[in-house]
């Protein structure tokens, strides 16, 4: 079947070079090799097309009349060679992949941390709405990267800060900031809870919203603390290709951690320790947010994603 498939792409190099169209000489070449047809080349257009049709038809005739079999005894190869196939193998070239994309990105990064230089890409320009004088608006281009820096960061204000940004609502101000932010943060925290906080504060709709905070009698304290199960269970079914802060660890670090028993638990320490004593450490303070094109071309900065 093979042969007859190499006779049949012989034939229309041939008769393509007849028309003036380009060929792989060197295809031609090996072609003729295989086949042992060393003379097709000095045929005639029409002997070429006379022989490409017997052998084509003859090509559809063996197809039609062989062509269950094959399949079946292509199936029953396949399903032979995945018998064969060790499940450890695939597992090892997966992990053998990850372990190299991650060199590779590692050693990317130490590169350009040698050399001074800053990561490429990334967005080039944004539009930002301005207010004129006269309260009308209208959308500037900003082509810097301070510029789009500062543009996305007032668009994640907006969104994301709306208590502060850009009025402060009543739990960002006195007196209801420093009871819940200062050293009786804990002790008002559960008096809310349990609808017993008095406040000093005289607005109506505040009060209500607290009132709407107390707890559901019925409900139990549930401890603040990592579980171990929990940890381990989480981070088996985590992905990888994840990065998790700008310093270099990822979610592969945490996720190897999870094959030993005493580095899981030595991660699920750490993660308790914040919900125990309210310490975290500098490291972990660190967020950074990406805005990205949802469609190409669209740089209007309201309609960005932010992750």
């Amino acid at each position: 079947m093979q042969q007859k498939w190499d006779r049949l792409h012989l034939y229309q190099l041939l008769i393509l070079g007849h028309k003036q169209v380009r060929t792989s000489s060197r295809k031609v070449g090996r072609l003729l090799k295989k086949t042992g047809l060393s003379y097709a080349w000095k045929l005639s257009e029409a002997d070429l097309q006379a022989k490409w049709y017997i052998e084509h038809q003859d090509y559809k005739e063996v197809k039609r009349k062989r062509a269950h079999q094959w399949r079946l005894e292509y199936l029953e190869t396949r399903s032979a060679a995945v018998q064969r196939a060790k499940k450890g193998n695939i597992k090892a070239h997966t992990r053998r992949t990850r372990v190299q994309r991650m060199a590779q990105k590692e050693e990317t990064r130490r590169r350009r941390k040698a050399q001074g230089k800053g990561f490429s890409g990334g967005l080039q320009q944004i539009k930002v709405a301005q207010v004129a004088q006269d309260g009308t608006s209208h959308w500037v281009t900003c082509q810097s990267k301070r510029l789009v820096k500062e543009g996305c960061m007032q668009e994640n204000w907006l969104r994301y800060d709306q208590t502060r940004y850009p009025y402060s609502t009543p739990p960002m101000t006195k007196p209801l900031y420093s009871d819940f932010n200062g050293p009786n943060a804990k002790r008002n925290s559960q008096a809310l809870l349990r609808g017993l906080y008095e406040g000093e504060t005289a607005d109506p709709y505040l009060v209500s919203f607290l009132d709407h905070c107390r707890r559901p009698e019925g409900l139990e304290d549930q401890p603040l603390e990592v579980d171990l199960e929990d940890h381990v269970s989480f981070w088996r079914k985590m992905g990888e290709l994840k990065g998790l802060e700008p310093h270099g660890l990822h979610n592969g670090h945490i996720k190897a951690g999870v094959a030993s028993n005493l580095l899981a638990c030595c991660d699920t320490i750490f993660c308790s320790i914040p919900f125990a004593t309210g310490f975290v450490p500098p490291q972990w303070c660190h967020l950074l947010n990406f805005a990205i094109e949802k469609k190409p071309g669209e740089i209007w900065v309201d309609l960005m994603r932010t992750i």
